[in-house]
């Protein structure tokens, strides 16, 4: 998940729908609202 892909060319790549769904869902179990943010989780 790059800070500069958008949510339509994930799910492009994908072949999925529900892009905007899984990435809160990421969100919320790695308790973060950004992706700049997980960024700077993965970073550590």
């Amino acid at each position: 998940m790059h800070q500069k892909t958008s949510n339509k060319n994930i799910a492009d790549t994908l072949f999925i729908s529900t892009v905007k769904t899984h990435i809160n869902n990421i969100y919320s179990k790695l308790g973060i609202s950004s992706r700049k943010e997980v960024h700077i989780f993965f970073e550590k």
